[in-house]
């Protein structure tokens, strides 16, 4: 198999944002065939998503409305780092902003691209402790409602499917397999 089977034979922008940029390629398969695809592109092509872990054992949740899935939902503070912002340091950001608390430590759980076929987003996930109130001001565009779970309640949520943000799930599941919650 060839390490690069697609090759590119052009590309042309469709939408660009401050958040995400839309381009339709044409490539050019194995087999010759010429197909058209569609890839979205994250601002910076990163994001940080952080499971913050309050000395008690809890978890901290933050509950916003999501536009796209039409509906509010619990989750891990998380967002895209700005334009040369590392990646710890976004991860701070968020977590300030969103939840009220900066982590004493992050520790880093995993990273995963979150849609293999259309987006180019890899996401880094980590677990914050040591947690201090810090609070940010709010992003504008966010209404946020904050609150802490014991983490066996968090995991039934996930099993539950009441928190779907593949990013949130993630970051549980990895956090629990690697011994980090109770």
């Amino acid at each position: 198999m060839a390490e690069r089977p697609w090759r590119t034979l052009g590309s042309r922008r469709i939408f660009r944002s401050p958040w995400v940029d839309l381009r339709e390629d044409e490539v050019e398969l194995p087999g010759g065939r010429r197909i058209r695809h569609a890839v979205v592109t994250l601002a910076t092509g990163h994001s940080v998503g952080v499971l913050p872990l309050l000395a008690a054992g809890e978890v901290v949740l933050v509950r916003q409305y999501r536009y796209v899935q039409d509906g509010w939902y619990w989750e891990a503070p998380s967002g895209a780092p700005r334009p040369g912002e590392a990646l710890e340091a976004a991860a701070q950001r968020e977590l300030r902003e969103e939840a009220g608390y900066r982590a004493g430590r992050l520790l880093p759980l995993t990273a995963f691209h979150t849609s293999k076929s259309v987006c180019r987003e890899t996401a880094h996930l980590m677990l914050g402790l040591d947690l201090v109130p810090d609070p940010l001001p709010a992003d504008p565009t966010e209404d946020i409602e904050v609150a802490a779970f014991p983490a066996a309640e968090v995991l039934r949520m996930v099993e539950r499917a009441e928190i779907m943000d593949a990013m949130t799930v993630v970051a549980v599941l990895s956090a629990l397999r690697a011994g980090l919650l109770a």
